[in-house]
């Protein structure tokens, strides 16, 4: 999956060019000094009810189910809760994933995502959470009270989506444009060392006013969740996850 010279939206499989600025993967992956890179593209997925670790990931569930998107191509893994029932839940992480923002250093990370059966709206996180929290990263309509450290993109109790990051269970958000019953979206962030936060959805960047001050300075790996607002059992596909640092 090369980055290409444009992006064509959430149509375009590919990395968004302007996020991935600077991080080459194909350079990385020659070369280990240049930093980590990482592209999980499902084609090894599970159906699972239960926690696991499967093919490099971790999944947590409360109440929970992880499928097989099999009527996609390309490999395509969907997660939700259970039924529609609140707070039921499912979370996967990338342990061997581990980074730390610095001075210095840049953290991309990446994910083409939908989510189906959606009427009032979904509880959904993709993004970057502290390293050492295994629960889903929303519950009972709120960011899990121990997942106080976060940087991406989570929608609560309704449609709308928030970009944004969580320091010590300080937050500050900007809003992105709100899942699509059944569409994909490609969003992404990037943490330019310790001095800005910057968000991308289907290849162009969302203005946004967040300090500097709400970045989490403390392990991080990514991670993406979906569960039960109490309405709907909306499953959350991801097509692909990518994460890379300098």
């Amino acid at each position: 999956m090369p980055i290409g010279s444009f992006d064509q939206g959430a149509g375009d499989r590919g990395l968004s060019t302007k996020l991935w600025h600077g991080l080459n993967p194909d350079v990385i992956r020659n070369d280990p000094r240049r930093g980590m890179f990482y592209l999980d593209d499902f084609l090894q997925a599970s159906d699972l009810t239960a926690d696991a670790y499967v093919n490099g990931r971790q999944y947590v569930e409360a109440t929970g189910r992880v499928v097989l998107a099999d009527d996609e191509e390309f490999g395509v893994e969907a997660i939700g809760g259970a039924a529609a029932t609140d707070n039921q839940a499912q979370a996967v992480f990338w342990p061997g994933c581990v980074v730390t923002p610095a001075a210095g250093r840049t953290i991309v990370m990446e994910a083409r995502v939908k989510v189906d059966t959606i009427t009032t709206g979904s509880d959904a996180f993709v993004g970057l959470g502290q390293a050492t929290i295994d629960v889903s990263h929303l519950t009972a309509g709120a960011i899990a009270a121990s997942m106080d450290n976060v940087v991406g993109f989570w929608s609560i109790r309704d449609l709308a989506l928030l970009a944004g990051g969580i320091k010590a269970d300080v937050s500050a958000t900007t809003a992105a444009t709100g899942f699509v019953d059944g569409a994909y979206t490609k969003i992404g962030l990037r943490i330019n060392g310790l001095k800005t936060l910057q968000f991308f959805q289907d290849g162009t960047e969302i203005t946004n006013t967040i300090a500097d001050t709400s970045i989490p300075i403390v392990a991080l790996r990514p991670g993406i969740s979906n569960g039960s607002d109490g309405t709907d059992a909306a499953l959350l596909s991801i097509d692909w996850m990518a994460i890379g640092a300098t």
